[in-house]
């Protein structure tokens, strides 16, 4: 569920950072004279003796996997609350703090590894993503890799990206059907917003009514994705989706399809909602993950009453 994450601890002393050093990092710190900056794994931490403050921000399955499971997984594999819960413990010995003191600040990511058996994570779904229809439409881009690659596409709001993108290609392993699909919060409102709690902590990832609260804006976010069809289900309906679901093309002959919005939209939904399309993978992965979560209750996702642009 969650991956980077950045929190702070306010009156950390310098003999808080000799232990933490001494008994679990185990390298030499860099002296930046008003900083000391050394990295725990791939946990990045910053300690400033002269205002006694500690931050660390990256990745916290990374981290358990490379400390703690010692493999090179990296974050393709499941992060469930059991391996938050131990990786959280490891933090609070090498800190000498108990998790609520480990304040939240800055970036925050979830989401969830979804198997895609034969069908390329990439290729078969994430390209088919549209756009995000909100309070106005959001277009979906285009993230290349360094070899000029197309793996994922991202989705800005003002607080949070939705991002989509194949594990294995980012990965190097292409034949690694798996698809990412995560939100991160850029600010620490938008985490706070998603808590629902204005004092927000690390212990508060270990909550398991935080887990429901992530996969449930996940889900409200995945019912607000336009998606596009394969070229295998028809000319006719390709066209009709595309025209309901591409920002551009919405754009461009607004007032044309005015009158032909309540059909659009019943034709993407249908097809959206059938489970047999390459999107049916996303979306029973994410009630499967849901329904473990919350001991198979029932789902109960606010859909936004901006489904549907007003032309």
């Amino acid at each position: 569920m969650f991956d980077s994450v950045s929190f702070k601890i306010e009156n950390f002393q310098k003999q808080d950072f000799a232990h933490l050093i001494e008994n679990y990092v185990y390298k030499e710190p860099q002296n930046f004279g008003n900083k000391f900056l050394v990295d725990w794994q791939n946990l990045r931490i910053n300690f400033y003796p002269e205002t006694k403050i500690v931050n660390v921000k990256n990745s916290a399955h990374k981290f358990f996997n490379r400390e703690i499971e010692k493999n090179d997984l990296g974050n393709s594999d499941d992060f469930t609350r059991p391996n938050l819960i131990r990786t959280i413990s490891l933090l609070e010995e090498g800190f000498s703090r108990e998790a609520k003191e480990m304040k939240l600040f800055g970036r925050l990511e979830y989401g969830i590894n979804i198997p895609t058996g034969n069908l390329n994570p990439y290729d078969d779904i994430i390209c088919r993503y549209q756009s995000i229809v909100k309070n106005f439409t959001n277009p979906f881009y285009d993230f290349y890799n360094p070899k000029g690659k197309v793996f994922a596409k991202f989705c800005p709001f003002s607080h949070y990206t939705v991002k989509c993108y194949s594990k294995g290609h980012q990965m190097g392993i292409p034949k690694m059907n798996v698809l990412r699909y995560e939100i991160a919060n850029h600010t620490l409102e938008e985490t706070r917003r998603l808590f629902k709690k204005a004092d927000v902590s690390v212990e508060d990832l270990k909550k398991k009514q935080i887990w429901i609260l992530c996969l449930e804006k996940l889900l409200e976010i995945y019912e607000l994705i336009r998606v596009i069809p394969t070229g295998q289900d028809g000319e006719e309906l390709y066209s009709q989706m595309l025209c309901y679901s591409n920002s551009l093309i919405r754009k461009d002959f607004k007032k044309n399809l005015a009158k032909y919005q309540n059909t659009l939209k019943e034709v993407h939904d249908s097809y959206k909602n059938s489970k047999n399309n390459v999107h049916s993978v996303v979306k029973e992965s994410l009630d499967e993950q849901y329904l473990k979560l919350v001991n198979k209750t029932k789902i109960v996702v606010k859909k936004s009453e901006s489904l549907t642009l007003n032309l």
